[in-house]
């Protein structure tokens, strides 16, 4: 078994807010998406020494975070919204999730969100 007391050490774990958002579709084929928030605590750094990532759009984003925390994250699915995390006054959104929760913890990139309301989808 991995190790990963570490990675998951109390001293390093601070509080983010998770917003969990879900899209609905109504009768008219209209969508709502609803978000509920919570407060979980993460480990978050940078995902790489250079900062930079690519993602599978071939773009590549300097304002990226790694997430690592005991609670389980949602990435991009087909009918669903990621998750958004907000860090430092910051929101991201979750973009590759890496689930190990069989050993008891979650792993995730988050790149930072346009200047958007993400609030409404």
């Amino acid at each position: 078994m991995i190790n990963v007391a570490d990675a998951l050490d109390p001293e390093f774990m601070q509080p983010v807010t998770r917003v969990q958002r879900a899209e609905v579709v109504n009768q008219y084929g209209e969508t709502t998406v609803t978000s509920t928030s919570t407060t979980i605590q993460a480990v978050c750094t940078s995902p790489s020494k250079t900062g930079m990532m690519r993602f599978d759009d071939a773009q590549t984003y300097q304002d990226t975070i790694q997430v690592t925390t005991l609670s389980p994250l949602n990435g991009p699915t087909v009918g669903g919204q990621p998750d958004l995390i907000v860090y430092k006054g910051q929101t991201f959104v979750v973009a590759i999730v890496n689930d190990y929760q069989s050993f008891g913890y979650t792993r995730a990139v988050c790149k930072l969100t346009d200047l958007q309301d993400v609030n409404n989808g």
